[in-house]
């Protein structure tokens, strides 16, 4: 028989973590050492660097530097950014949903310092600046390379961009292996495990886990002959009242079994489930 005493709680408790959407390299888009546009499919998903080259890189050389502007990508001209001053943009061509963090780095580059806007449009038609910041800003410099910088923002579908503009004022202004990640937001739940309806964190479990995921770590296992509970089988976020002969069709005992946290609000609470043996007449 099977025997748990627990009572399920409800409190709501929620934390934010980011789960990643797509992401994409400029070495993926520019498929040749000439400055040009590029217009490419990556994993099925389409891409535009509105000038480009070096196999690699955003941005231009000083010969093809009068090339480099917005004036054939006029949606992606916002202001303060115009058609015609030197720019390039880098822009999915397919809408991503959910979007509420973008991160970007470079690899390096020849004279690469400069301003980047983060734009979007939720008909690829009509672009404009997102302007539901909380953390980065538009306008703020090109990062060092290989240091990240992120853009946090209301959750928002439609199409992304980041529009890339120089300091200098010729020559050449090349942005080497620019890599762009999309995210989405967790949404996390709490995690709570009773034994006896009494908590229970004897060796650290995990205390919260997101919707979709498994916990990734279980508490120490229970004895259960202090509490005359009998022989721990594992965990279940199925509550039984008094005893049964049936096993909880989600018991679990190792957190590669664990079932995948469910949508809802408050806590799940994953209960010790025990065997109660009893001698057999022979």
């Amino acid at each position: 028989m099977m025997l748990i005493l627990a009572t399920m709680i409800s409190t709501n408790v929620w934390a934010t973590e980011y789960a990643e959407i797509v992401s994409i390299a400029s070495g993926d888009v520019v498929t040749a050492s000439s400055y040009a546009a590029y217009n490419t499919t990556v994993s099925s998903k389409d891409w535009v660097i509105t000038f480009g080259g070096n196999n690699k890189s955003v941005g231009t050389n000083g010969t093809n530097r009068s090339s480099c502007t917005l004036a054939n990508y006029t949606k992606y001209a916002v202001s303060p950014v115009t058609s015609s001053a030197t720019a390039s943009a880098f822009v999915s061509k397919f809408s991503i949903s959910n979007v509420c963090k973008i991160s970007y780095q470079i690899g390096g580059g020849k004279n690469q310092a400069g301003k980047v806007y983060l734009i979007y449009s939720s008909d690829n038609t009509t672009f404009s600046q997102i302007s539901t910041l909380t953390t980065g800003s538009q306008g703020a410099a090109i990062p060092a390379a290989s240091t990240a910088y992120n853009f946090i923002f209301t959750k928002c579908s439609g199409y992304f961009g980041l529009v890339f503009i120089p300091d200098n004022s010729d020559g050449d202004w090349r942005i080497d292996d620019v890599s762009i990640t999309f995210y989405k937001e967790k949404v996390m739940r709490t995690v709570q495990w009773k034994v006896q309806g009494e908590n229970y964190t004897t060796g650290t479990p995990s205390t919260s886990v997101a919707v979709g995921e498994k916990v990734a770590k279980l508490p120490t296992a229970p004895d259960g002959a202090p509490t005359n509970c009998g022989v721990f089988l594992g965990w279940s976020a199925t509550a039984i009242d008094g005893s049964t002969n049936t096993e909880p069709s989600d018991l679990f005992s190792t957190a590669g079994d664990a079932p995948e946290a469910p949508a809802g609000s408050g806590a799940i609470v994953y209960h010790a489930v025990f065997a109660d043996i009893k001698a057999v007449a022979p």
